[in-house]
C-alpha cells in the first residue's frame, strides 16, 4: 500500500514539473516575439529636422497665415515676402534718385513758461515739394498736430494746478518739448516729430510720429503698411527681438510687449535701410527711451 502511495506521489511531481517547463517555454517564446515587434518599430531619427514635429509632415494642416506659424518654420516664407516688399518699394518710391534735394524747412520756435507749464517746441514748415497744394496740406497737418499737443498740455496743467491750490497742495509744472528731424531719401521725404511730456511721477513720456511723403508732381503720404507687408514686418521685428532678448524682456505671461506694427508706426528709410521707431515703453523698458529697429532693404 505504501509503495502505491509513493508511486502516485512521484507521478504527480513529474507531471507538475512537465507542466511548469511547458509554461516556461511558452512565456519565453512570447517575450521573444514581443522583442521582435519592438525592434521592428520605426523610431524617429534624432538627427532629423522633424525631431520637434508632433504631427507628421504629411498630416500638417495647411495654413497660409504667416502670423500663426512659428518663426523658425515661417522664416523662408518671411524672406520671400520681404523680397516682394523690396520690389514694392522700388515701384512706389525712387531711392536711387539724386540726393540733392530742393526740399527745405523753415523753423518756428515757441517757448513759453507760466505757473502751470513749460513749453518749448520747434515746428517745421516744409518748402520745395513739387506739389504745392500737397505741400500746403502737409504744413497745415503739422501745424494742427503741434497746436493740439500744446492745447492739451496747457489744459491739463491748468486743471491740475487749480486742483492742487483748491486742496492747499504744492504743485509742479507740466512740461512739453517738441522737436523734429527731416530725412530725404530719393523722392521720399520724412518728417519725424518727437514729443516729450512730463506730467508728474518719476519719468516722462516720449512719443515719435512720422510724416512720410512721396515728392512727385502728384504728391502723397504713405505709411509703413503701404510699402511693406504687415505680417512680414511683424516677423522680422520679432526675430530681431528674439535675437536680442536682454533688451526686450517679456511680460509676466512670457510674451513680448510687441504685438504688431501699427498702421501709423513711425519709420524712415535712409541708405537703403528701413528704420522702424517705437515710443518709450512700447516694446522695451522706459530706460531704453525711443527704440529703433533697422532692417536692410536692398
Amino acid at each position: 500500500m505504501k509503495k502505491m502511495i509513493v508511486a502516485t506521489t512521484l507521478l504527480a511531481i513529474i507531471f507538475s514539473g512537465l507542466y511548469l517547463i511547458s509554461n516556461f517555454k511558452n512565456t519565453m517564446m512570447l517575450n521573444s516575439n514581443a522583442g521582435d515587434i519592438s525592434s521592428n518599430e520605426v523610431l524617429p531619427n534624432p538627427t532629423s529636422s522633424d525631431k520637434q514635429t508632433k504631427i507628421p509632415s504629411s498630416e500638417q494642416p495647411e495654413n497660409d497665415n504667416l502670423e500663426d506659424k512659428p518663426l523658425e518654420n515661417g522664416l523662408n516664407d518671411t524672406e520671400n515676402k520681404f523680397n516682394e516688399s523690396k520690389i514694392m518699394i522700388k515701384s512706389k518710391i525712387n531711392l536711387s534718385s539724386s540726393t540733392d534735394s530742393d526740399v527745405t524747412v523753415i523753423e518756428k520756435t515757441i517757448s513759453t513758461e507760466d505757473e502751470a507749464s513749460v513749453i518749448t517746441t520747434v515746428q517745421p514748415e516744409i518748402h520745395g515739394l513739387k506739389d504745392k497744394q500737397f505741400e500746403n496740406e502737409i504744413n497745415k497737418k503739422i501745424a494742427n498736430y503741434y497746436q493740439n499737443e500744446i492745447k492739451e498740455i496747457e489744459s491739463s496743467a491748468a486743471e491740475y494746478l487749480e486742483d492742487m491750490k483748491r486742496n492747499n497742495y504744492s504743485a509742479h509744472q507740466f512740461e512739453l518739448t517738441m522737436n523734429y528731424e527731416m530725412i530725404v531719401s530719393g523722392n521720399l521725404v520724412h518728417i519725424l516729430i518727437t514729443t516729450r511730456t512730463y506730467t508728474g511721477g518719476a519719468t516722462d513720456m516720449v512719443r515719435v510720429m512720422s510724416l512720410n511723403m512721396i515728392n512727385e508732381s502728384n504728391g502723397k503720404e504713405v505709411c509703413i503698411t503701404d510699402i511693406f507687408d504687415l505680417n512680414t514686418m511683424n516677423h522680422l521685428i520679432i526675430q530681431h527681438m528674439n535675437n536680442n532678448e536682454k533688451y526686450y524682456p517679456t511680460n509676466l505671461s512670457g510674451e513680448l510687449r510687441f504685438q504688431s506694427v501699427r498702421e501709423d508706426q513711425a519709420f524712415y528709410i535712409e541708405n537703403n535701410t528701413l528704420y522702424v521707431l517705437f515710443n518709450k515703453y512700447e516694446i522695451a523698458p522706459g530706460a531704453a527711451e525711443i527704440q529703433t529697429i533697422s532692417i536692410p532693404i536692398i
